[in-house]
C-alpha cells in the first residue's frame, strides 16, 4: 500500500507508540533475568585453553637501552643513542626544496591585506539616489534602507560599486515549488497504526 507523507501531530504520538510497541510484542519477547542467549558457542576446548595461559604472559619488559639499541628500537641514520640509552640527533643539511620561498609566496598567492580589501562596508543611505558619485572604490559596500523598484533594489538591499556601477548583493529566492508547513498533509492515529503495522515486520 503506498504511503503519502503526513506530518505526525504531537496530539496523535502516543497512538504510533501504542501501535509500535503492540508490533514489536507480536515479534520479540522479553528478556528474563538469569537468562542468556539460546545458542552457546563458547566451547570447553577453548575455556580449557584460556585457563591455560599463565599469570602476566603479556606482562613484557622492554629491554635496557645500550648504545645500538634502547627499549627494542633501532637507531637509524643521523642517530646516535649513549650508554646509559640518550638519544642524540646528528646536525646535517636540512632540505628544504619541497618549501616555497617568501618571493614566491609574494607572487603566487594572496596576502591578508588584499583579502580584507575586497569588500569594504561604507555605511547606511536612505535612498539609492544618495549612493555616493565622486570618491567611490572598488569594493565600497553601502546598505540601501528605501526600495526602489526602478534599479531593482528591495528595502535593505547591499551594493557594492564594481567599478563602472553599484552592484546589487542579494538575490531573490523562488520559493513557489515548495509546500507550505500549513498545506502540507496531517496523519490520522488510524494512518500511523497502518504504516506501524506494515513497516514492521
Amino acid at each position: 500500500m503506498a504511503t503519502t507523507d503526513k506530518i505526525l501531530r504531537k496530539s496523535n504520538f502516543a497512538a504510533a507508540m501504542t501501535a509500535l510497541i503492540a508490533k514489536l510484542n507480536s515479534l520479540f519477547v522479553r528478556k528474563e533475568t538469569g537468562k542468556g542467549l539460546s545458542t552457546n558457542d563458547y566451547t570447553a576446548a577453548e575455556k580449557a585453553k584460556l585457563a591455560g595461559v599463565a599469570a602476566g604472559a603479556n606482562n613484557y619488559v622492554l629491554p635496557a637501552p645500550t648504545a645500538s639499541t634502547i627499549g627494542g628500537v633501532k637507531a637509524g641514520n643521523n642517530v646516535t643513542i649513549s650508554e646509559d640509552g640518550t638519544i642524540s640527533a646528528i646536525q646535517g643539511q636540512l632540505d628544504l626544496s619541497l618549501y616555497a620561498k617568501s618571493a614566491d609566496i609574494d607572487r603566487t598567492y594572496a596576502k591578508k591585506a588584499d583579502i580584507t580589501t575586497v569588500y569594504k562596508y561604507r555605511g547606511s543611505v536612505n535612498t539609492y539616489a544618495e549612493l555616493p558619485v565622486n570618491g567611490k572604490a572598488v569594493g565600497d559596500v553601502y546598505n540601501v534602507v528605501a526600495a526602489d523598484a526602478s534599479n531593482g533594489i528591495k528595502a535593505g538591499d547591499n551594493v557594492v560599486w564594481n567599478g563602472n556601477a553599484w552592484d546589487n548583493l542579494s538575490g531573490v529566492v523562488d520559493l513557489s515549488a515548495y509546500m507550505k508547513i500549513n498545506d502540507f498533509p496531517l496523519a490520522t492515529d488510524d494512518e500511523i497504526t497502518a504504516i506501524v503495522n506494515e513497516t514492521i515486520i
